[in-house]
């Protein structure tokens, strides 16, 4: 009896200790894990809904002994026996959640049983409502519904540390997308359906996005303890979420997060599929953060699949591939020659989007790669179907690539702008105006009917354009005898409040085109040779043969400005 006796005053002692170390007011273990700009914010209540034990938990890493210690034998051999009835429920509720039709149904759903939820259902709460956020309608339930959605992100928020790894990537994924949405009806003051944009931005946005990244920072630190126990999808959901809201984790340690993620995704690649790969590298290209090993094998890792035999090989994660290799200038010629065959050897085209397209072909160009038989097939393919759907971004970067390329494109071209002259080119971007009109001028193909709504367009539309436009514009205009006094004259003003901020290039481009369409502005002259002389080491061989172009056009015109000797 004394072993026993020993025994059990151990086990006492030992919940004590956990008692103890538990009891710890949040904000002590905080202190030493935060920056002082964290603890002010945390101070002053700007985080009234998110509970403090989570944001400790940024500094609080669980000792196996809390985690586990205080558990007894009975307790332990309970928990095995309820395991599987327990991920029944789980199961059972996940489904239940997944079915609503409307997200206040869902947050009934979930709030009736709130002090039962485990974090399964919790995480299915968060993926349901990411989908019926963008379903829902202006109700007058809206305020009734914001308590109840509050108390849900509490519970969240609270046990949001001790969640499964795949519940915690779930989650990310979900905040992500709800924050993605939330932010683009901010941006563009949407309040069509927006009852419950103020409410998650409140709850997951914040003023100046400070709870999403305090959550977030919070997510990576979780993620970053247990990352070994992650499967491929959850790593490629987790890094995805942080790329969808285009924000890099700032978290405490001895190595970045999205180091930490590599290496993990390195030991696993092998289970990772072609839309698993596609979001991993897309998702540190959108991240502009550079890792040539990884993506060197992830290069190896889709060369070894069958396209054909994995579904998930679509178009979509065909682009995203290609643009996230072009965009951190890791362009794998076996991997783009692989792509690109099996591009050329489907037997229509019919699934690939506009924006697929070019993307394709604009990654071409930038890894310097020319696949011929690549452009003759997608030129075909879009004169077949007229440009269907293409939209004044689709057509702009599509062209441009092609005549970058060189490829012999003029009946593509014309076919192009017959289309293009149909469509409301108002309702094009500045930049996709700027382009289009800087490609028909570089390939020299005049196509009278598409320049005249360009340029159109371009005029009631100046003021938005950016010196780089502002000068392909102007440059293409006169290259191609368009030097219509309209035009230029209406960019004058324009040209003068920006030109501090055209590259050495643009200068010698736009006032080249001012040179051609003969526009004396002696306020413009002067302040393009202001410009010069402060760009005088920056300028090409060609800019240097366009300024001398200008300054005979000002000795032509008996002007005062010259050029210093």
């Amino acid at each position: 009896m004394p072993i026993v006796r020993r025994a059990l005053k151990l086990r006492t002692i030992s919940n004590a200790l956990v008692i103890s170390r538990d009891s710890l007011r949040p904000t002590q273990r905080l202190e030493a894990g935060l920056s002082l700009a964290q603890r002010s914010y945390l101070q002053h209540s700007c985080l009234d809904s998110i509970n403090r034990p989570m944001i400790a938990s940024l500094a609080h890493t669980p000792t196996r002994l809390q985690s586990g210690g205080a558990f007894s034998i009975a307790k332990r051999r309970r928990s095995r026996l309820d395991g599987s009835s327990k991920r029944l429920a789980d199961h059972q509720t996940f489904g239940q959640v997944k079915d609503c039709k409307t997200l206040e149904e869902a947050i009934e759903f979930v709030h009736e049983q709130l002090g039962t939820s485990t974090n399964r259902n919790l995480s299915a709460f968060w993926s349901a409502a990411s989908h019926l956020l963008r379903k829902s309608e202006d109700s007058e339930e809206t305020h009734l519904m914001t308590e109840k959605l509050t108390e849900i992100f509490t519970k969240t928020s609270d046990r949001l540390g001790r969640f499964h790894p795949r519940d915690l990537s779930t989650t990310s994924f979900a905040f992500a997308k709800i924050i993605n949405h939330v932010e683009s009806h901010v941006r563009g003051d949407e309040r069509k359906r927006g009852d419950y944009i103020p409410v998650f931005n409140s709850l997951l946005v914040g003023e100046h996005r400070a709870r999403r990244d305090l959550i977030f920072n919070f997510i990576a630190s979780a993620a970053a303890r247990s990352v070994h126990k992650f499967d491929a999808r959850g790593l490629s959901n987790t890094i995805y979420s942080f790329a969808l809201i285009g924000y890099p984790p700032n978290v405490q340690g001895s190595r970045p997060f999205l180091e930490i993620v590599a290496d993990e995704c390195l030991h696993q690649l092998n289970h990772f599929n072609m839309q698993e790969l596609s979001n991993l590298v897309w998702s540190y290209a959108k991240l502009n953060h550079s890792h040539p090993e990884l993506f060197g094998a992830v290069a190896s890792r889709i060369l070894e699949l069958n396209p054909k035999a994995d579904t998930t090989f679509n178009p979509q994660v065909i682009s995203n591939i290609l643009w996230s290799f072009t965009t951190l200038d890791e362009a794998n010629e076996d991997l783009f020659r692989y792509i690109f065959n099996h591009i050329v050897s489907t037997n229509s085209l019919q699934a690939y989007k506009p924006q697929h397209l070019a993307t394709i072909v604009r990654a071409c160009v930038r890894a310097d790669f020319y696949h011929p038989i690549l452009f003759s097939r997608i030129a075909d393919h879009v004169i077949e179907t007229n440009f269907e759907s293409f939209t004044g971004h689709a057509y702009s970067s599509l062209v441009r690539s092609y005549v970058i390329a060189g490829h012999d494109q003029s009946e593509f071209l014309h076919s192009a702008a017959d289309t293009m002259c149909e469509r409301d080119m108002k309702l094009f971007s500045v930049q996709s105006i700027a382009n289009i009109i800087w490609s028909y001028a570089t390939a020299r193909e005049w196509c009278p009917d598409l320049f005249i709504g360009l340029i159109s367009a371009a005029v009631d539309r100046r003021d938005e354009f950016q010196p780089q436009e502002m000068a392909n514009l102007l440059w293409a205009c006169a290259t191609l005898g368009q030097t219509n006094a309209d035009l230029f004259n209406a960019f004058v003003p324009v040209v003068k409040m920006k030109i501090e901020d055209f590259t050495a290039q643009g200068l010698s481009n736009a006032a080249w085109a001012f040179a051609v369409a003969d526009i004396q502005n002696d306020d413009l002259n002067n302040r393009f040779l202001e410009a010069f002389i402060k760009n005088e080491d920056r300028f090409s061989v060609e800019g240097l043969s366009q300024l001398h172009q200008w300054q005979l056009w000002q000795i032509e015109r008996v002007s005062p400005v010259q050029l210093p000797a």
